[in-house]
């Protein structure tokens, strides 16, 4: 008898567990609609008057004229990625299990699905959790988020080497992958470490009161320290969209390849 490894490619071991198709739509789903929540809450909050000069993302979580569209969207969006960070960790194992790629490589790319679930969970969580009202719990679903995020795109990363030496196309990510990486580690540090110069470390909460009441009247909010941070805190979330963003093509060329098989 023969192995199930003399029998299945591939490409027919990920078809026949995940369509890469629907795999796809969910990665655009879930980039979109974080994508569009962002742009949305933002084009709102300058449209409103406020200042431009940068509120954080959650800063629309407090201001009245968005916090709908924050928590609607931002909602909606945590569903998408964990169903998402579900579909393309079991779509990457499946495809390097059948591959027979090394065991620690597939065991990283399981941590990065189980990491990009944590996120969406956490996104999901903040939609209510305005951080004026739930400082420690809002911190504590941030955390999830930017820390799943960043390990997912690191993971993908990691796993783009191996997997391009069974399939050279890949070999095209491997080099935005990792500078979109960079960037978000980068952007996270420098985000705690403006936010640091607010708080102060051990963080002291109470700091973040002033700051709170200028969010809610929203034009002027008057703290340069947390303006960098959130500059920061924004580009860091593009880039680890960007970097979940490359599935598409990943998923796009295994796709070609089964379908050439």
């Amino acid at each position: 008898m023969r192995r199930i490894q003399d029998i299945w490619t591939p490409a027919t071991a990920v078809n026949s567990m995940l369509p890469p198709r629907s795999v796809r739509r969910t990665v655009i789903a879930m980039t979109l609609a974080t994508g569009l929540t962002m742009f949305s809450v933002y084009a709102i909050w300058l449209n409103d008057g406020c200042d431009p000069w940068m509120p954080f993302i959650s800063d629309t979580d407090v201001y009245p004229g968005t916090d709908l569209v924050f928590t609607m969207g931002f909602a909606l969006s945590g569903i998408l990625i964990i169903i998402g960070g579900w579909q393309v960790g079991n779509f990457r194992h499946n495809w390097m299990t059948a591959s027979g790629i090394e065991q620690k490589w597939v065991a990283i790319n399981r941590f990065g699905m189980y990491s990009a679930i944590i996120a969406g969970l956490g996104l999901l969580m903040i939609a209510d959790t305005p951080w004026d009202e739930h400082i420690y719990l809002h911190m504590l679903y941030a955390f999830l988020i930017f820390v799943g995020g960043i390990i997912f795109i690191i993971c993908l990363t990691l796993t783009t080497e191996p997997m391009a030496q069974i399939e050279p196309e890949l070999e095209q990510l491997k080099k935005p992958r990792l500078v979109y990486s960079i960037i978000a580690v980068a952007s996270a540090s420098l985000m705690k470490l403006n936010y640091s110069r607010m708080v102060g470390t051990p963080p002291n909460f109470s700091h973040l009161n002033p700051y709170f009441s200028n969010v809610k009247q929203c034009t002027n909010l008057g703290y340069e320290a947390m303006a960098e941070a959130a500059i920061f805190e924004w580009i860091m979330v593009i880039f680890i969209g960007a970097g979940a963003f490359t599935m598409i093509k990943e998923i796009k060329i295994l796709d070609n390849v089964s379908e050439e098989e």
